[in-house]
């Protein structure tokens, strides 16, 4: 499961990112200023560069392509979260990460971008926090863990 969860982020970060920066750097819209001399949001830009090459269709690949990422973003975070909240608080704790989690989700679908990527980067760095401690503290633990891994799985 570990290698798998690697895998994916591991494509995401490399191909899916790179292919949006590539875009958005090939297209004209990469040196663009608004009328009132800002630059073009991330949104924008992303969205126009990708019109730049796809044409009308680039409104819809983005649409569904932000559709699907939003959804299993939140069901992603929403069962991590529940699972965490679990073991480390216990089974009744749970009901109120739910109640957070809502709330937050409601505020993300009505708040300025801005806001809502700068509460994602906080509630991603507190969630850094107690699984760096945690890997950590269980270093050897990780590391027999692996090695026994691979040591039964190479062999086939």
């Amino acid at each position: 499961q570990a290698l798998v969860s690697m895998l994916q982020t591991f494509i995401v970060t490399l191909i899916v990112c790179s292919a949006t920066a590539s875009v958005i750097l090939m297209a004209p819209e990469y040196n663009t200023l608004l009328p009132n001399g800002e630059k073009l949001s991330a949104n924008l830009l992303t969205l126009k560069s990708t019109e730049y090459f796809l044409g009308s269709l680039g409104a819809v690949v983005i649409f569904l392509t932000m559709i699907f990422f939003a959804y299993s973003t939140i069901i992603g975070w929403a069962y991590y979260g529940e699972k965490c909240t679990e073991y480390a608080f216990g089974e009744k704790k749970v009901k109120y990460y739910r109640l957070i989690f809502l709330a937050s989700v409601m505020v993300g679908a009505m708040a300025k971008i801005d806001f809502v990527w700068n509460l994602a980067d906080l509630s991603n760095g507190l969630m850094a926090i107690p699984n760096l401690i945690a890997l950590i503290l269980l270093h050897k633990v990780v590391y027999s863990e692996t090695r026994w891994y691979f040591s039964k799985h190479s062999n086939k």
